[in-house]
C-alpha cells in the first residue's frame, strides 16, 4: 500500500497512472490532460466506492493495482455515509458534527475501517497493490527545539488520518 499527498497539479494521478496495470476508482471529478486510465468513473457515494471494490474482489481481471483518487474526497463520502447511516439508534444526521461531542467521527472511523478491511482483502487475496491520493494541506509546525515552519500534511480529518497511518505501517 503507497501513499502519495501533495499539492494539486504535482503529478499524484499521473504518477500512479505508471502503476502495473492500474484501475482508478474516482472520488472526485477530473483527470489530468494527457493522462489516460481506466476507471470506474466518478463514483459519487461510499455505496459506489464499495460496489467497485466489490467487483475488483469477486470478478476475473487482469489489474494490478487499484488506484483510490482522492481519499481526500472519499472522506466527504465517508461522513455523509456515516449521517445516513446515524446514530446507534439510527437517528440520521444531516452533518457529521450534528452527533455531538466528536461522536461522528467515531461513527466515520468504523466505515473508514470497512474500506481499509476491504482494500486489504484487493492486496491479500488478490494480489493488488493500492495507491491511496491525498490532497495536502499547509500546517504549521511549532517546535520548541527550533525555528517553527510550515509543512505539508495529508488533508483530512486528524481522527481518519491516524486510522490510515497506522494501517499503513502494518
Amino acid at each position: 500500500r503507497i501513499l502519495i499527498y501533495g499539492p494539486p497539479g504535482i503529478g499524484k494521478t499521473t504518477l500512479a497512472a505508471e502503476f502495473p496495470n492500474p484501475v482508478f476508482l474516482q472520488t472526485e471529478d477530473g483527470t489530468p490532460a494527457g493522462t489516460e486510465i481506466v476507471s470506474f468513473g466518478h463514483l459519487q457515494s461510499y455505496r459506489n466506492v464499495m460496489q467497485a471494490i466489490g467487483e475488483l474482489y469477486e470478478q476475473p481481471h487482469d489489474f494490478k493495482t487499484v488506484v483510490i483518487d482522492s481519499v481526500s474526497a472519499l472522506q466527504k463520502l465517508i461522513f455523509v455515509e456515516a449521517c445516513e447511516r446515524g446514530d446507534d439508534k439510527g437517528n440520521r444526521k444531516k452533518n457529521i458534527e450534528d452527533f455531538g461531542y466528536g461522536k461522528g467521527y467515531v461513527y466515520a472511523r468504523n466505515i473508514i475501517m470497512e474500506f481499509i478491511e476491504a482494500i486489504n482483502l484487493l492486496r491479500n487475496h488478490r494480489g493488488m497493490s493500492v495507491v491511496l491520493i491525498a490532497h495536502s494541506k499547509i500546517e504549521r509546525f511549532d517546535d520548541p527545539e527550533s525555528v517553527s515552519y510550515d509543512r505539508y500534511a495529508i488533508d483530512m480529518h486528524d481522527k481518519l488520518v491516524g486510522e490510515i497511518e497506522r494501517e499503513m505501517d502494518a
